[in-house]
């Protein structure tokens, strides 16, 4: 698509979207038809799938320049942007530290302190005149349009550009503060045993089904636990882009991305090469919150942008300039023959800097593992033994970040040498040594339950799950031996302490479940000769492993409260309620991508509603 759109039929245009939208089930009338600088923005309501059986889903399209997309979305969502805008970063705050106050009653004025902290310390971090054409500068340019187009729709609305600055960022900003051991003090001053009980909401997952292992072509499937808030649950969405050329963007890509109205970045987000990206929260020390650089959402809207391969995705994130730990797991459909499917972890921390902020070319992992992991015993490998035993190509290694490919190896030699005493180093771990010394195999299980808590926090080395070369598996913990030891440092094994087991039991419980999928008959104890194909169904079962299993009349299938999954920080509501007294809300989303026929189908809103399902190609075609 060009820039000229003059020469275009555009109502033959709107015709062909609306009928695109009807085959995807969802409703289009002529007043959700917008037109700005002749680039047109729809916003549909699906047909079908309503949050609590009453407000239709929402899905939106958008073309144009960055301005132009976030104008129209402006337009098209000003009361849902500013629901997220007024409230949303401001609950999660409180999610995160309930401990500092009570909640203010009304979170939707601005007018708290912590939320004038947040503010003011995001803001802190805007860039000064960036240039329309980098990554970035894009970004801002369409949070500036959001902000003008909900002024047009709305000429009283309170979205203004530092509310969205901050609900795009202030994630980012507050977790590089908290893993600094900034945030607590800047909320409890020198109260520190407070500021130890900061309650960090997380968790993810993200499967990747590739190759001879997927029925009928490549899948990701992606579980983003994401503090809804009381807001996220009911404004979540998909939106199509169709990113149109010009002098700040030459090669923009089309792309379907899972988001928020207010979010200019995405939660997950495929592209028309079928790339696919999403993101997972890591605890770990280097992270640099006076450099944030681009992170998180924003990252992976960039990346899905403009990557054609997911090689050149890999690379744009290690080469961005990033202030934040996160994980990205990616994949990518093949080409048949010998093009394999591929997918990736990028196990990313922040562009290494020195004291006085320069880049440096290389992490020093040993730098921010705790001193007492190094001397005078040696529970860690020294510079030798690492510079001996690389896990990834020093292609793949670079700016504090390293991508875990699908064939990556499982790294047995730093398991066998180093975590024997690492567990024995504390009592609860050391008692369960004998238990979980067996269960370093691709199909082991350190916990068996998610009631159980046999990790020495994240001070040791993880087992790879999966399969190399056909499913691919993450939660919210590095892997890669060399940024495992980047994050045992005082203050992340302080918060890991409560969520490493977490982590841990998410990734081998799915991947506990994936191999029942491919090995074992339903019921059967017996092993397959050979393994059973993952068939789109399938997948979407088992990434949804973390549904509330109780059954509509309030029964609990689990013979004790404490067994359900309600009874961990999955699910917000009891779920063993009488069946009308409950709507428990989906903390997050849930979303499967077709890698070869490029549609996403996404779980959102509130347990028992329907999922949404969206075709990629017939809305951009011809737009590559």
């Amino acid at each position: 698509m060009t820039r000229d759109l003059q020469s275009m039929d555009t109502e033959a245009r709107i015709a062909h979207l609306r009928g695109e939208f009807a085959q995807d089930d969802f409703e289009v009338r002529d007043e959700d038809i917008f037109r700005y600088n002749e680039c047109i923005g729809i916003a549909a309501r699906h047909e079908t799938s309503f949050s609590k059986g009453e407000v239709p889903k929402r899905a939106y399209y958008v073309e144009g320049s960055a301005q132009e997309m976030g104008y129209l979305l402006g337009q098209m969502a000003e009361p849902l942007i500013r629901e997220m805008a007024e409230g949303y970063i401001e609950r999660y705050a409180w999610e995160m530290l309930p401990v500092a106050a009570e909640a203010p009653e009304d979170l939707g004025e601005g007018e708290t302190r912590l939320y004038k902290m947040l503010v003011r310390r995001v803001n802190e971090v805007l860039p000064e005149d960036e240039p329309a054409d980098t990554p970035l500068g894009r970004r801002i340019a369409e949070m500036r349009g959001m902000v003008e187009g909900c002024k047009e729709a709305n000429p009283e609305t309170d979205v203004t550009f530092p509310k969205l600055w901050a609900l795009n960022v202030g994630v980012d900003r507050l977790f590089s503060l908290l893993y600094e051991a900034q945030l607590g003090e800047l909320i409890f001053g020198k109260n520190r045993a407070k500021a130890r009980k900061l309650d960090l909401p997380m968790g993810c997952n993200a499967l990747a089904v590739l190759n001879d292992a997927a029925e009928d072509g490549p899948l990701f499937a992606r579980d983003f636990m994401f503090k809804a808030c009381g807001v996220f649950q009911d404004v979540a969405c998909h939106v199509i882009y169709r990113p149109i050329p010009d002098d700040t963007d030459r090669e923009p890509l089309p792309m379907v991305a899972m988001t928020a109205p207010g979010f200019v970045g995405s939660i997950s987000a495929m592209n028309v090469h079928g790339v696919v990206a999403g993101v997972d929260v890591v605890h770990g020390d280097n992270n640099t919150p006076d450099y944030l650089g681009m992170n998180s959402l924003l990252l992976v809207r960039d990346v899905i942008e403009h990557s054609v391969t997911i090689e050149a995705a890999a690379d744009r994130i290690l080469d961005t300039d990033r202030g934040v730990t996160w994980l990205y797991p990616m994949a990518a459909a093949g080409g048949g023959g010998e093009s394999a499917d591929r997918a990736a972890i990028v196990e990313a921390s922040a562009t290494p800097r020195d004291a006085d902020g320069r880049k440096l070319d290389r992490l020093a992992y040993l730098d921010h593992a705790r001193r007492e992991l190094k001397r005078p015993v040696n529970f860690l490998p020294d510079q030798e033994f690492l510079d001996a035993h690389p896990t990834v190509e020093p292609r793949w290694n670079r700016n504090g970040a390293m991508v875990r490919w699908e064939d990556f190896e499982d790294p047995k030699v730093y398991i066998d040498r180093f975590n024997e005493k690492l567990w024995k180093r504390r009592v609860r771990p050391r008692l369960a040594w004998p238990k979980v010394k067996d269960q370093f195999g691709s199909e082991g299980r350190i916990d068996a339950s998610h009631r159980q808590w046999r990790c020495p926090s994240g001070s040791y080395f993880a087992p790879l799950r999966g399969e190399p070369g056909k499913i691919v598996l993450t939660s919210n913990h590095y892997v890669c031996p060399e940024m495992r030891i980047s994050a045992m440092d005082k203050l992340t094994n302080l918060m890991d302490d409560r969520y490493a087991d977490d982590s841990q039991w998410r990734y081998d419980e799915l991947n506990h479940l994936v191999v029942r999928e491919r090995w074992y008959d339903e019921g059967s104890r017996a092993r397959r000769k050979t393994p059973r194909k993952i068939s789109y169904d399938a997948a979407k079962r088992l990434i949804n492993f973390l549904e509330p299993k109780c059954a509509g009349d309030g029964r609990c299938p689990y013979k004790e409260k404490r067994e359900c999954f309600h009874f961990k920080k999955y699910h917000p509501e009891d779920c063993t309620k009488p069946a009308g007294g409950r709507t428990i809300p989906i903390e997050g989303v849930v979303s499967l991508f077709d890698l070869r026929n490029k549609t996403i189908d996404s779980y959102f809103g509130y347990y028992g509603d329907d999922w949404v399902k969206l075709r990629l190609l017939p809305y951009v075609d011809g737009a590559r």
